[in-house]
């Protein structure tokens, strides 16, 4: 054990275990000793270490013959004569041996979870895989987190915030799996598997380091604003504030990423790995099913005589909460991932939504954002009739304007102005109508 290991009041502590080992002090100090050796890992570690020296010294004393002199009573007249009493050491040895077993008994007993965070939003389509193997659907707000749980957020408009107990705040959104691991000295750890993430440090108390994991790159951050997007061979950084360092778990490369900048990590070692300024934003971005890939969500459907290439709508079970699952029919895509530079919504900007379904339904709208450079800002939708989708016979179109959408939770952001578009998305509820997206157009938003 190191001496930064060790309790502030080191010596304290030994003069108790002491009168501990002797069988002295009070039934109070007992317990409170107990109480320490309990909960203090390094305690427990300082009792095996005298321990292991008692019995060290002990076998030195027994194999040298050695023992202590004392003096003890002669006949009358005479000197008292010298004589060998029985070496302290083993016994004193055996009960710290005993003493250590029992140490270890306390670090065995079973322990409260460890907490890394608690859940202070949960919406749409989530779900939470407990370390200890069980499932929740529909995460409750106020669950916690801690070492080898998981949290998925299902679809395109689900999303989790997770406060992590410094202020700071972690939240996923949008198709995202993101695993809790177990932290290491001050720092909180987590596993991006894919998705995206937000990592806002807040103010107040100072910001522990954070550790992100993904499959191409380990991001190491204190006190930084960033997000996070990643697939299963790349990685996107975006760096809002202060710093991050990433690191590509190919070659171990690094590199100091600062604020307004970006950075692509990904598996080819050869792919350099460079810092660059945060694009511009764009006010125009348009859907294009066949070259949308891995960031549509729907299933591609490809173009046939007399229709063209299309998205279609996927079955997803949506549960939030406590409240009974609702069947959604969700098609839509990642924005984020999609497009090259950051999609500005602005006071002008228009959606613009071309497709099919097999009958006249109500279709609900909507895109999931994030501050420009910021994090996570919330959904926006609208539930648009079959008489406000312009339709002709199974085609419809319908246009949007930020004023149209309503947000999902105002406490992030009443309106869409002036955000990011982070996924855009058409959905149906209950009924599956054949819904499918021939293309999506932002315009306007310059």
């Amino acid at each position: 054990m190191t001496r930064h290991d060790l309790p502030g009041d080191t010596g304290q502590l030994l003069e108790r275990l002491l009168v501990f080992l002797d069988g002295g002090g009070s039934a109070d100090e007992r317990r409170q000793v107990e109480a320490i050796l309990r909960q203090d890992p390094a305690a427990r570690e300082l009792l095996r270490d005298l321990a292991e020296q008692a019995v060290t010294v002990a076998d030195c004393q027994r194999i040298a013959g050695e023992g202590t002199w004392s003096e003890t009573p002669g006949r009358a007249g005479e000197r008292p004569r010298a004589g060998r009493q029985a070496w302290r050491w083993p016994a004193i040895a055996a009960g710290l041996v005993v003493a250590a077993a029992a140490a270890g008994a306390f670090s065995a007993r079973p322990a409260a979870p460890l907490v890394i965070g608690q859940v202070t939003k949960a919406v749409g389509a989530t779900r939470l895989f407990t370390a200890a193997g069980r499932i929740e659907e529909g995460i409750a707000t106020g669950a916690t987190v801690g070492p080898g749980d998981t949290l998925e957020s299902r679809s395109s408009d689900a999303w989790i915030t997770t406060d992590l107990g410094d202020g700071a705040k972690l939240t996923i959104a949008g198709e995202s799996v993101i695993r809790v691991l177990r932290p290491e000295a001050a720092e909180r750890r987590f596993d991006l598997v894919e998705g995206s993430l937000w990592l806002d440090p807040s103010s107040g108390a100072a910001a522990a380091p954070v550790v992100v994991r993904t499959p191409a790159a380990v991001l190491e951050a204190t006190g930084a604003l960033f997000d996070v997007r990643s697939g299963a061979t790349e990685t996107v950084l975006r760096v809002h504030a202060g710093m991050v360092r990433a690191a590509r778990r190919v070659d171990g490369a690094i590199l100091d990423v600062p604020p307004g900048s970006r950075c692509t990590v990904t598996l080819a070692a050869d792919a350099p790995l460079a810092a660059e300024r945060q694009p511009d934003p764009t006010g125009a971005w348009r859907l294009d099913p066949m070259s949308i890939g891995a960031d549509g969500h729907g299933f591609l459907r490809l173009a046939t005589a007399d229709r063209p290439a299309r998205l279609a709508a996927f079955p997803l079970l949506w549960r939030e909460g406590s409240r009974a699952p609702v069947l959604l029919h969700v098609v839509g895509a990642a924005v984020w991932r999609a497009a090259d530079t950051p999609v500005r919504i602005g006071p002008a900007s228009r959606f613009r939504f071309r497709g099919r379904s097999t009958r006249p339904v109500a279709i609900r709208f909507g895109v999931s954002t994030q501050r420009m450079q910021g994090v996570f800002s919330g959904k926006f939708e609208v539930d648009v009739p079959p008489q406000r989708q312009a339709r002709n016979g199974d085609a419809f179109e319908v246009e949007l304007t930020p004023a149209d959408l309503v947000a999902v939770n105002p406490t992030l952001a009443n309106t869409a102005e002036g955000l990011e578009v982070a996924d855009i998305y058409a959905l149906t509820i209950l009924e599956d109508a054949g819904l499918e997206l021939v293309s999506i157009e932002v315009t306007g938003g310059e």
